[in-house]
């Protein structure tokens, strides 16, 4: 369970299979959710990447798919990549506001995050959206700023409630699962429970249809999985959606090894004020055409009119 493009690097591969979402879906989630809204703002984007593989990653598969895209910005402010651990953002902060950054995206961990977005507060800085990969894809970790600090920043989000789609295994849906694990956990629900069943649900049907736990007969039935999972239909042989096959033109190193994965959805989340939780995620963009999920408005962080009922419906 890893990044694909990241899982790739280490191939080619003859016994490991890879079920996860894909970086560069990711990403041109977040691209296509800036052109929507870009027109609400000034057109200037600041970035916030962590100098390690990921944040560099992104910030690159970013810069690609933003000019790809031909969206509409007026300039792009890069203070550079931060250190692992960095505690100070005065300086990120105050050039953001000199450029008047008015939409940040940005790859970091949470406590680098949490550092950021609470010095912005301090210094003023209120840029109008707040865009994020890593740090603040859970409850817990939005939970740590406190206040209404959480209120409008987007994450990636991995799974949905909403989903159409039941468990192979035990039969619950998607909504019956999300809400078995915040009552056993009294949080809200983390999105990675619904890839990390999918898990178990592809090793019992692989198992099963190989009759045999002879390694070779079981490589094989994992190779030909065609399984519909609490997470949909997983099909190592196929993929990647043919309208997003475009997407792997600069990757042909994962092409090849397309028998050995299959990316899962992945979506921009938003947090809000919930009528159970004191934050909720909400999913704001959604780039997958075979995928039926409620996608709402996106608010500009700080907006009150989360406070529930939390959404304005597209």
């Amino acid at each position: 369970m890893c990044p694909i493009l990241s899982w790739a690097e280490g191939g080619p591969y003859k016994w490991t299979f890879d079920v996860h979402f894909a970086e560069n879906y990711m990403i041109e989630s977040q691209v296509r959710l800036i052109a929507s809204i870009i027109g609400k703002t000034n057109g200037v984007i600041g970035t916030l990447y962590r100098n390690d593989v990921d944040g560099i990653k992104f910030y690159n598969i970013f810069r690609e798919r933003i000019d790809a895209n031909k969206v509409l910005y007026k300039k792009i402010v890069h203070p550079g990549f931060h250190d692992v651990g960095t505690k100070d953002f005065g300086s990120v902060i105050q050039l953001f506001k000199a450029e008047g950054v008015e939409i940040v995206i940005g790859n970091s961990a949470t406590v680098e995050l949490n550092a950021f977005w609470t010095q912005s507060k301090e210094l003023g800085f209120k840029p109008k959206y707040f865009i994020t990969s890593r740090g603040f894809n859970t409850y817990s970790q939005v939970k740590t700023l406190g206040g209404d600090l959480p209120l409008g920043i987007m994450c990636e989000w991995h799974w949905s409630r909403e989903l159409p789609f039941k468990s192979s295994i035990t039969g619950q849906t998607a909504k019956e699962w999300a809400d078995l694990y915040e009552k056993e956990n009294n949080e809200f629900y983390q999105a990675s429970i619904g890839y990390l069943h999918t898990l178990f649900e592809i090793a019992m049907d692989a198992l099963t249809r190989a009759g045999s736990v002879d390694k070779e007969k079981v490589r094989d039935a994992i190779a030909n999985t065609d399984l519909d999972t609490i997470f949909g239909r997983i099909k190592f042989k196929e993929p990647i959606p043919p309208d997003l096959q475009p997407l792997f033109a600069n990757y042909p190193n994962v092409v090849a090894m397309k028998e050995h994965w299959h990316s899962t959805p992945v979506f921009v989340g938003q947090w809000v004020r919930g009528a159970k939780w004191d934050w909720e995620n909400i999913i704001v963009y959604n780039i997958f055409k075979g995928v039926s999920v409620t996608v709402r408005e996106p608010i500009p962080a700080g907006d009150s009119i989360s406070t529930p009922p939390f959404f304005r419906a597209k």
